[in-house]
């Protein structure tokens, strides 16, 4: 996997551009081409292609598959599990990047809940579930909860691969999974 400096450095690169952000946050939703994505965000194909290329370069995105038109291939692209950051190397990215990355992921992860609840998703699913709680921590505390979140993302990487394995060519359903623990600021106006 690489020394931390050198995850860092692929971090920082792919997240430097807020286009690649979108690309990367698109590709955590779907499996797309970069000609769908020039037509999704209203960008240059080239420029979509280039951005791709990087984040493919940066391990943050995979091929899955290609298809022939006209000639040529397409070529399809999805987030890889691991292109979220990990606790360890967060804080190497800048402050600006991270605040920037924060605000698209909990852009898209509001609008899969509102979707959900809005085509009935939600509560369709006996497996759907929801809670969250302030409670208070101190420095080891804070440390403990880092480590179960970096488990519990872990397992959702096992578990999506095991369904892979077990649905074969057949779709699994598209399940929405997240954790988050971070100080929760004042509450006072």
């Amino acid at each position: 996997m690489g020394k931390p400096d050198e995850i860092d450095q692929r971090l920082v690169r792919a997240l430097s551009h807020p286009l690649r952000v979108t690309i990367l946050r698109t590709l955590s939703e779907q499996v797309a081409s970069p000609k769908m994505m020039s037509k999704l965000l209203r960008e240059p194909l080239g420029t979509v292609v280039y951005h791709a290329k990087v984040l493919l370069e940066c391990q943050c995105i995979e091929e899955v598959r290609q298809e022939a038109r006209r000639g040529t291939a397409e070529h399809f692209y999805r987030a890889t599990p691991n292109s979220s950051l990990g606790s360890w190397d967060w804080q190497k990215v800048p402050a600006a990047l991270r605040r920037d990355l924060v605000a698209v992921s909990l852009d898209s992860f509001a609008s899969r809940v509102i979707q959900s609840l809005e085509q009935g998703a939600f509560e369709a699913s006996d497996e759907s579930s929801f809670t969250w709680q302030t409670i208070t921590v101190d420095g080891c505390g804070r440390k403990e909860l880092r480590e179960i979140l970096d488990e519990v993302r872990a397992s959702f990487e096992l578990i999506a691969d095991r369904s892979k394995r077990r649905q074969g060519k057949k779709d699994g359903t598209p399940f929405v999974a997240a954790v988050a623990a971070f100080e929760a600021g004042s509450t006072r106006a």
